[in-house]
């Protein structure tokens, strides 16, 4: 049997075009593409992350949290068709994990902390910002397309958990040192 060539250059871009569905050709310039793009960018973020994360635990919720953005990337680009969704435990999720991290923070998250004592928070709290870039663009696509409410819920909770868990880094970093390890 002959190999087939792959390609992964159609010369579509090179017109501003890219399919969100194979029948659809769009600008990239669209709402769709910059939603679409901006969550791909949180998946580059917490990559970095589970890249110097040590804990394997983190590591697996790292892992669900990227899969699930993975779904909504598909489900922007075709928000009416329903076909790409995902369950409201996965926001339960990111509430509970945040709860519990809360839970151990005396003083909960104050304005005054900046979060970067180590490189996980730091990569944490970059994440973060990456989200609320994409919450934005997500919140502009909903204002033409009809954005399923999950989809917004989602990453503004991640939001919220990427800060509380670059905060959370922090305190077990100090922790640790306080140990002198």
């Amino acid at each position: 049997m002959e190999k087939k060539e792959a390609k992964v250059y159609t010369g579509q871009g090179d017109q501003g075009l890219t399919a969100l569905t194979p029948a659809s050709q769009v600008s990239k310039a669209d709402e769709r593409v910059a939603a679409m793009g901006g969550v791909e960018e949180i998946v580059a973020s917490l990559a970095l992350v589970r890249a110097v994360t040590d804990c394997p635990i983190f590591k697996g919720k790292l892992e669900r949290i990227m899969g699930t953005l993975r779904t909504l990337v598909s489900g922007l680009a075709d928000p009416r068709g329903g076909k790409y969704v995902f369950s409201a435990e996965e926001i339960e999720f990111l509430e509970k994990d945040m709860d519990g991290m809360l839970s151990h923070m005396e003083e909960g998250i104050t304005s005054t902390h900046i979060p970067g004592d180590c490189e996980q928070s730091a990569r944490l709290f970059a994440a973060h910002t990456t989200a609320r870039h994409a919450e934005r663009a997500v919140v502009t696509m909903d204002r033409r397309y009809a954005v399923p409410a999950t989809f917004k819920q989602y990453v503004n909770r991640l939001c919220d958990y990427l800060l509380v868990a670059a905060c959370d880094a922090d305190l077990l970093w100090e922790k640790v040192h306080e140990m002198g390890y």
